[in-house]
């Protein structure tokens, strides 16, 4: 009986499969509330996800830019590349608070003492 060596086959590791979903954080103001997104995603669905997690409804007006902050940086940008989703990521909608005549600060007059 004649035994032939076989060479030492090492498998190669399979690349580490895409995330199936994120864990994120929603943020409108000072609220902030935890979901997860399924991936593929899209902005629409991100979107989505506001108006269900904090019952949001921009009325008639157009839907607020979705904003993401670096986690290096701490800045704040407009999410324009779904790509920049990572497990953590914070979202916020840019949405500026309107003062009204009510709410406005009044503006301390200067006085000149001498």
């Amino acid at each position: 009986m004649r035994v032939i060596p076989t060479p030492d086959v090492t498998p190669t590791p399979a690349a580490p499969a895409p995330p199936i979903s994120l864990s994120v954080f929603l943020q409108i103001g000072r609220q902030v509330k935890k979901t997860t997104i399924e991936l593929p995603t899209s902005l629409s669905n991100i979107k989505l996800c506001f108006m269900e997690r904090f019952e949001y409804d921009p009325g008639k007006e157009d839907f607020p830019e979705v904003y993401i902050r670096d986690h290096r940086t701490g800045v704040q940008f407009e999410l324009e590349d779904i790509d920049d989703l990572a497990d953590g990521t914070v979202l916020s909608l840019n949405i500026e608070r309107k003062l009204t005549k009510r709410q406005s600060v009044p503006v301390p007059k200067l006085t000149n003492s001498a």
